[in-house]
């Protein structure tokens, strides 16, 4: 076998094996770090040829999971909530007119900051017209605080109300932001 041949064939195993091991291929520019956790899910979701402006409820859900699992976060207190998850929903009126949001939403602790640069949210969220069937969901939310929790939290989510109310509704927005809390 050519030296060119061994050298691509070592580089796809690598990459094979980075796959495994974060859920894509690599991802640019270094650890994820809260401050730069929009530009490494963005790239994660490009990685798997997943439009941002069209993910549906369960792709949400799905992807904000895996992204959790795969893509670990540095720079982040020692404590097991210093990287968790949560699914929220409910209607809100935040001056710009009453909708119903559902969110996937990954909190930070970061270590070392203090009052407001503590904790910030890496939020994918999903805003619906206002309609009957949804006023009928009660808000809600629902933590993982840790990747070991990760099993139980993805298996009370697609019996939610509000998971199955969204699920194949079409969001008149959605967002993904990082906001300090």
């Amino acid at each position: 076998m050519d030296t060119q041949r061994r050298r691509f064939l070592a580089s796809l195993a690598a990459t094979a094996v980075t796959t495994q091991l974060f859920g894509c291929g690599v991802l640019s520019g270094g650890a994820m770090k809260p401050s730069n956790s929009i530009e490494k899910l963005r790239e994660f979701l490009a990685t798997r040829g997943i439009s941002e402006s069209k993910i549906m409820a369960p792709k949400r859900v799905s992807n904000g999971i895996e992204f959790y699992k795969s893509v670990p976060c540095s720079d982040l207190a020692d404590t097991p909530q210093a990287d968790a998850l949560l699914v929220q929903w409910s209607f809100f009126a935040w001056g710009k007119g009453e909708h119903f949001e559902f969110d996937i939403a990954r909190q930070f602790i970061r270590s070392e900051a203090f009052g407001d640069d503590t904790i910030s949210q890496l939020c994918i969220t999903a805003y619906y017209s206002p309609m009957r069937a949804l006023r009928t969901i009660r808000a809600e939310n629902c933590w993982c605080q840790s990747v070991a929790d990760i099993a139980s939290f993805e298996d009370s989510i697609p019996g939610s109300s509000a998971f199955n109310a969204v699920s194949l509704l079409r969001p008149s927005r959605l967002a993904i932001e990082w906001e300090q809390v």
